[in-house]
């Protein structure tokens, strides 16, 4: 879903009436988000207990007649499926951080929104000086 995040006194009313159901969108999408980061985490902890438990019961299928705690972690650390949960929890985290953002930044944009409005009522306008070019045009 593309997401525009621009303010103009020309589209003042359309972006307040569309504001509501984006925030909403946007919310909804971080909350199963951080659903998957949970999920993912809880993954996480059963694929390194899976793999501790593995290790502490066969040491010798990884190579040691017997382990210390520290050979444990370590081994549970370089398992595939340990691996595998952790690189989705990262990808999970990600996906939270990146929708913060975006529902951070319409919270921004809401606040710019209000501005723009008070201006508006009070009948503010304004224009760029001689020689000075919009952000748009550089």
């Amino acid at each position: 879903m593309t997401l525009d995040l621009g303010v103009s006194v020309n589209t003042l009313q359309e972006q307040w009436e569309s504001l509501p159901e984006d925030v909403k969108i946007w919310q909804q999408q971080l909350a199963e988000a951080m659903q998957e980061q949970a999920l993912a985490d809880q993954r996480l902890t059963l694929a390194e207990a899976k793999a501790s438990v593995a290790i502490r019961k066969n040491p010798q299928d990884f190579g040691f007649p017997k382990v210390t705690e520290d050979t444990v972690k370590a081994l549970v650390t370089v398992q595939p499926e340990v691996e595998k949960a952790l690189d989705d929890l990262v990808k999970a985290k990600n996906n939270v951080t990146a929708l913060k953002a975006v529902v951070e930044a319409l919270d921004v944009k809401r606040s710019a929104l209000k501005y723009l409005s008070e201006l508006t009522l009070v009948g503010f306008t304004a224009t760029l000086p001689a020689g000075v070019k919009k952000r748009s045009e550089s």
